[in-house]
């Protein structure tokens, strides 16, 4: 596989290579996946594949060439009615209703995505508590154990029989960080109730930790009969350590509540005032309630446990109870008030989207005392990475959390060598490239010049490095001609693979971040600022034409409808897929997971260029069907080549890190955009804490925000995005979420532009939608582009503006042009 034998064609417009045996089918080897075919009447990826195969021919429709083997088994014209009517996938996705998030919530969904741990904390404190699905509760200082942090003591509940038949588990408020479990047993529902406060403090929150907060972590327990007679309730909360080091916690009762200490440390306090009359025992490290509770008078119990130390003797001062919801509340929405402001028709994505926000903060820590912020990748392992840590905070920058984002940018501006290298240990190449890259947006964003000029030196530096980089492949062969990988990057590695190589997307992180920093620095007015964007334009002009280069010399590739296109590489000098070079490792996911589709996220290729189409159609029609078949389910084996529509549209492991999303936005391909956005989110949540997974169906890492920070990308592009000297407004919004009634509103998004908001109200039943734009005044765009889709897909046919007549709007693109205003805009698209 790592030396087919391939006839290279060169044409006036464009290079390819065929592969031989692609036309010797009788010579093709039998597929070593299963074939789902016959009786179960429907084809796999590989089924269709290698049928296309089996006819011995190669058609390349884009380059009007036709090749086939003598004696000749098949001619063009009868290939041509082969495949008459054949579609690709984002052909048929094209034609099909837009994606209903609640329906994959059915289809797609998988209990035990369900399973994980929620972390809980304020805004990027170093106090950590962990809540299990079963309301089992970890705290105290953790200590690494084989790659994963670990609390060493827990406060375990036993509700009633402690079998937690038809337990649950929900976000208090839809969103909010406090899990409540709930589980029935004899007679009795018992709720617990679980969040962070920072006690005592009366002043607005933050998105960045304050000095002076305590971390309060407060569970509390509530129990009440289901029916209206009385009924026997036992609730049992055992302390214990996990720690073979430690001594076991004591417990001792002072009036109505528990104490809970280790020597001279107090670990938690058991509030039992509102007990209702239970009857309490100490039985060793155990808190013991039973009684009868009578019908209508529920007990409550609260347990606190300080994220701080504190004295033993101090435990008066937790209390409070119920009330402190109430703070717990207003916390995070005084946290998320400066951040842009979300409502959708859909109240899980909505409710996710605000989960989110929240995550990658309390996931995140701090470090210098405060002064910088670590944006960690997900809950409990992994910690900072130079790479998946630019995903968190680029999301959240976007999303209006600017003091997170810069505080965390810092955390990475202080760690370069003084010959401008982002010393990390994980990749070589990404995230330095990354980093830059935001830096460049975060300036964008926020126009922040005193902070940009404060940090331009390390910046400038670090630009310098990258382009120094870039000399090293500047070499010439024995004939004096450039090599393939002139003026490329030096080798670097991409994520877990320990493969380093002259990797694509590696290369297109590096001219991103050059080329974002510079343009930043020159609106400052450094001095070498244009020099540095032109080597950054030079980088850009060296990977397309290796890429080009390097596609000329791989074999091309079927896709559905039976056509075959130019082959998208992974890497210079890999001209195939990358498991035909590496056999021995399962790392085929790497072609797409760091494929070159991020060439043109990063503005390396054309989003409407054919090498664009190519790969996105490549990726739907084959790779994105595949997955890790020791974690899939079962019955998803055959059902996702069944229901590709529901079940496709992203990679099966880690489908956050790919960046084909913003090639669907580029390209303005908005039902392929919207289905592939909540097919990922989908399969990668936990839906009733809001939590992302590492990988799909609840694999790997749990609470991970790398994918969350991205999925947070990925909604603001979604709702608001910039096209050179245009912002977009409502892009991709589903036309399921345009009925009659329905509103979609945004508030205080940023943008390059400053601040936008709008809002939507569909009044689809009377024949007109109507939109309200307050658009940004910072440095206005030069057009707004307002998206309105009529619900049955009916086109625009006349549009007011400010009540007079509107002719700059595109009926088949369903958009409105709209020229900037300091006042509010008002919009009716009439159908």
């Amino acid at each position: 596989g790592s030396d087919r034998t391939v006839v290279r064609v060169r044409l006036p417009h464009g290079s390819f290579a065929v592969a031989v045996d692609d036309l010797l089918p009788d010579e093709f080897p039998p597929s070593p996946s299963p074939r789902y075919g016959g009786t179960t009447g429907f084809k796999t990826v590989d089924d269709t594949i290698e049928d296309l195969r089996r006819e011995g021919c190669v058609y390349v429709k884009e380059y009007g060439f036709f090749a086939t083997a003598e004696p000749v088994k098949v001619s063009l014209a009868d290939y041509k009615r082969k495949i008459a009517g054949r579609s690709t996938i984002l052909e048929e996705v094209r034609r099909k209703p837009d994606q209903d998030f609640s329906h994959l919530l059915e289809k797609v969904y998988f209990a035990r995505q369900d399973v994980s741990p929620t972390m809980l904390s304020l805004a990027a404190d170093n106090s950590k508590f962990v809540v299990d699905r079963d309301g089992t509760t970890h705290f105290g200082t953790p200590v690494l154990t084989m790659g994963l942090f670990v609390f060493p003591d827990v406060l375990k509940p036993r509700f009633g029989s402690g079998r937690n038949e038809g337990l649950s588990r929900r976000l208090d408020g839809g969103w909010l960080p406090v899990p409540v479990t709930a589980v029935r047993d004899g007679g009795v529902e018992y709720t617990q109730r679980t969040g962070v406060i920072d006690h005592g403090r009366s002043d607005p929150p933050s998105q960045i930790p304050r000095p002076g907060s305590h971390p309060l972590c407060v569970v509390e327990f509530a129990l009440r009969t289901i029916s209206p007679n009385p009924a026997a309730a036992s609730l049992r909360l055992s302390f214990a350590s996990e720690d073979a080091k430690a001594s076991p916690p004591t417990l001792d009762t002072l009036g109505k509540r528990v104490r809970v200490r280790r020597s001279n440390e107090l670990l938690a306090v058991v509030d039992l005032a509102e007990a209702a009359g239970l009857q309490v025992r100490i039985q060793g490290g155990t808190v013991v309630l039973e009684g009868m509770l009578p019908a209508g008078s529920p007990a409550c119990v609260y347990v606190y446990v300080p994220g701080w130390n504190m004295k033993p003797d101090d435990h008066a001062s937790l209390s409070c109870g119920a009330a402190l919801w109430k703070d717990a509340g207003n916390y995070w929405r005084g946290v998320l008030k400066s951040a842009a402001e979300i409502d959708l028709p859909d109240t899980m994505l909505t409710n996710l989207i605000r989960s989110s926000q929240v995550h990658c903060l309390m996931v995140a820590r701090s470090g210098d005392g405060g002064k910088e912020i670590e944006p960690w990748i997900a809950s409990n392992c992994y910690g900072v990475l130079d790479s998946e840590s630019q995903v968190v905070l680029r999301g959240m920058d976007f999303f209006g959390h600017h003091e997170f984002a810069r505080k965390s940018l810092e955390f990475f501006s202080r760690r370069y060598t003084p010959s401008g290298f982002l010393v990390s240990g994980y990749t070589y190449g990404p995230g330095m490239g990354q980093h830059l890259a935001a830096i460049g947006d975060h300036y964008q964003l926020t126009k922040d010049a005193p902070w940009l000029r404060l940090h331009a030196p390390t910046i400038a530096n670090a630009c310098r490095y990258v382009a120094r980089q870039t000399e090293k492949t500047r070499r010439l062969d024995a004939r004096g001609e450039h090599v393939p990988e002139y003026g490329l990057l030096s080798p670097g590695r991409f994520a877990d693979w320990g493969h380093w190589g002259f990797i694509f997307s590696i290369n297109g992180h590096a001219y991103a971040g050059l080329n974002l920093a510079a343009r930043a620095l020159a609106e400052i007015g450094l001095a070498e600022a244009g020099a540095l964007a032109d080597r950054a334009g030079d980088h850009r002009s060296e990977i397309r034409r290796a890429y080009q280069w390097m596609t000329a010399r791989m074999p091309v590739v079927p896709l559905r409808d039976g056509t075959w296109v130019p082959a998208a590489p992974y890497e210079m000098g890999s001209p195939g897929p990358i498991q035909q070079f590496y056999p021995n490792l399962s790392i085929w996911y790497y072609d797409h997971l760091g494929g070159p589709h991020y060439l043109v996220a990063q503005g390396v290729l054309d989003a409407q260029s054919r090498e664009a189409a190519w790969m996105v159609d490549y990726l739907e029609d084959t790779q994105f069907l595949k997955g890790w078949e020791s974690v899939e389910h079962p019955d998803y084996r055959a059902e996702k080549h069944r229901n590709w529509f529901d079940w496709g549209g992203l990679a099966k492991s880690q489908p956050y890190y790919m960046h084909y999303l913003e090639t669907y936005a580029l390209r303005d391909d908005v039902k392929p955009f919207l289905r592939s956005y909540l097919n990922s989110a989908a399969m990668s949540i936990n839906r009733e804490n809001l939590t992302f997974w590492e990988n799909v169906w609840g694999t790997a890492a749990w609470d991970k925000t790398h994918e969350t920070g991205n999925f947070l990308y990925q909604s603001r592009i979604l709702l608001v995005m910039e096209q050179g000297d245009q912002l977009w407004l409502a892009p991709f919004v589903s036309n399921r979420w345009t009925k009659d009634g329905q509103v979609v509103a945004v508030r205080r998004a940023p943008s390059y532009f400053g601040q936008v908001s709008y809002r939507i109200e569909s009044h689809a039943n009377s024949g007109h939608i109507d939109a309200t734009v307050q658009s940004p005044t910072r440095n206005p765009p030069k057009t707004l582009v307002l998206r309105l889709r009529h619900p049955d897909g009916k086109p625009i046919h006349r549009v007011m503006v400010d009540d007079a007549n509107h002719a700059d709007f595109d009926a088949a693109k369903e958009i409105v042009r709209l020229r900037p205003s300091t006042n509010p805009i008002h919009v009716r698209a009439e159908y």
